[in-house]
């Protein structure tokens, strides 16, 4: 029997429609045509909501708001199609959304740090004063979320939105999920030796410490300091470029060091992993808080949506988390960890001058036939074919016999 041929079904964007060419590529949709679509779509978003709210009701229950972060997005998304957030009307109702969104990607760092705390081998659990403000920057988080949510389901009422009661269960959120990532390596050349890596790790952490130690972070009581602060030297796209310098150390002990003999082998590349990693997490935290009060904390200007979230939300205290706790503790951490990279640096770049001598002696090694070099100028000819940022110094690469092998 044949077998029938299914027909193919062409997907699309629900803010796309089929059109003839007589027509314009942009047409409007009223109102009141979008909102039976919207409940369509934030069904998900309100499920999770009324999750967080009935387990926040229960005796003793700490707030979950920060899981499942997919349906947040794709609520803002979908808004963002239709051109949401520049209509009157759900202008308000779709910077909430942002915003819980926001908060919940700042409480999610929080909360993956707290959970691997123990498990990044500095005894950073051991600190009762970081420990007690994680715990009150997470509920701090948590109670911000919480807020956002109530101001939605106003704003829900306020549209006449039909809105789901039902909640998600406990078994509907999914296992948490690892980002892949192809590695980092486009600014790499070719390395002799893996304890070259190792350096070269090192040299970049202590790099970005004084980096940090020129900022001069610390604790701010008076606000006026602490927003002349912010705007200095941690505005959004300074933030961002903190997090990224040490998601890409990160990035880089993952792929080379990690799992390897040396790590097992080494205490202090495992400490340097932990101190990366808590620094990575709290510089999340910061860079989530500082895009919300950017976005709309400002006093550039008074859009009665900012003016609204402004209500719900107090800048000063965005702040005070951002850089009090974020960024001020991502530095001490940082800090913290100068000791295991000054004690990696100098037993690894020692091993990794031995590496890079060895492979020259191989580059001027004569080939079969050849005539043997007569003197350790061979050996500086070769030289020039060595990427400059990879050569010894001068003097051990112009004559390598005077420095001999003690090194080694």
């Amino acid at each position: 029997m044949a077998r029938r041929k299914s027909k193919k079904v062409q997907r699309t964007r629900r803010s796309a429609v089929p059109t003839s060419a007589a027509e314009p590529l942009e047409q409007f949709i009223s109102e009141e045509e979008f909102l039976p679509l919207l409940a369509g779509q934030a069904n998900a978003f309100f499920r999770l909501g009324n999750f967080c709210w009935r387990r926040a009701a229960r005796p003793g229950a700490k707030p979950t708001c920060s899981r499942s972060r997919r349906r947040r997005t794709r609520l803002e998304s979908f808004l963002d199609d239709f051109s949401a957030r520049n209509n009157r009307t759900f202008s308000y109702f779709t910077e909430i959304v942002a915003s819980v969104r926001g908060f919940a990607n700042a409480a999610h760092a929080l909360h993956h740090l707290k959970r691997r705390l123990t498990k990044y081998g500095v005894h950073a659990d051991d600190d009762p004063k970081f420990s007690a403000e994680l715990d009150a920057a997470l509920d701090w988080s948590n109670g911000s979320i919480e807020k956002l949510l109530n101001e939605l389901y106003k704003g829900a009422e306020t549209l006449k939105l039909a809105i789901t009661r039902e909640a998600l269960g406990g078994t509907s959120f999914p296992s948490a999920f690892a980002r892949l990532r192809l590695k980092i390596n486009v600014d790499e050349e070719d390395v002799v030796d893996e304890t070259q890596r190792i350096a070269e790790l090192a040299t970049k952490y202590l790099k970005i410490c004084d980096i940090v130690d020129s900022i001069g972070i610390e604790k701010f009581d008076d606000p006026v300091r602490l927003r002349h602060f912010v705007t200095k030297n941690c505005s959004e796209e300074k933030a961002r470029q903190y997090e990224t310098s040490v998601h890409n150390l990160q990035s880089k002990y993952d792929t080379y060091i990690k799992n390897t003999s040396y790590e097992v082998k080494d205490a202090n590349l495992r400490a340097l992993r932990g101190f990366i990693s808590i620094t990575l997490h709290l510089l999340e935290y910061v860079t989530h808080l500082v895009h919300f009060y950017e976005r709309h904390e400002n006093d550039i200007r008074y859009e009665p949506t900012k003016q609204r979230i402004a209500r719900v939300i107090v800048k000063g205290d965005v702040l005070e988390h951002a850089v009090n706790f974020g960024l001020y503790y991502s530095a001490e951490f940082l800090k913290r960890g100068r000791e295991p990279a000054l004690a990696i640096f100098p037993e690894y770049t020692k091993a990794a001058r031995a590496g890079l001598r060895r492979a020259l002696a191989r580059r001027a090694a004569p080939a079969p036939g050849d005539a043997h070099p007569q003197s350790c100028h061979a050996l500086r000819d070769a030289a020039p074919d060595v990427p400059r940022r990879r050569r010894l110094d001068r003097r051990l690469v112009a004559h390598p016999c005077r420095h001999g092998d003690r090194d080694e």
